[in-house]
């Protein structure tokens, strides 16, 4: 038996998890240097494959955004589903929480 193929949502849902376990790395790396007090860069949480942009947020903003386990932080304007809405707009960032099934 062959895998199935994943649907959009699916391959949405995957790189948004692979962008947040980067940022996890980034931000025990940071909490290591003790780069409380700055901003620093992260990766965009969207759930576009192709994106590469970063966005800055300080180590405190990053843990109010895992504190809610349905929320990604993203550049600005990269919302690309219906089953998100932004919770959160800053100059460098949003924060985007998702529809209770979709997180």
């Amino acid at each position: 038996m062959g895998e199935q193929p994943q649907t959009q949502q699916q391959r949405i849902a995957a790189n948004e998890a692979l962008f947040r376990r980067a940022n996890e790395l980034l931000r025990l790396r940071y909490e290591e240097l003790r780069l409380d007090s700055e901003r620093l860069p992260f990766i965009c949480e969207c759930g576009d494959e192709r994106c590469t942009e970063t966005l800055t947020l300080t180590l405190d903003e990053y843990r109010d955004v895992r504190r809610h386990p349905r929320r990604y932080v993203i550049v600005p304007g990269h919302e690309l589903t219906e089953s998100e809405d932004v919770v959160e707009e800053d100059d460098d960032y949003s924060i985007v929480e998702k529809h209770a099934v979709e997180g």
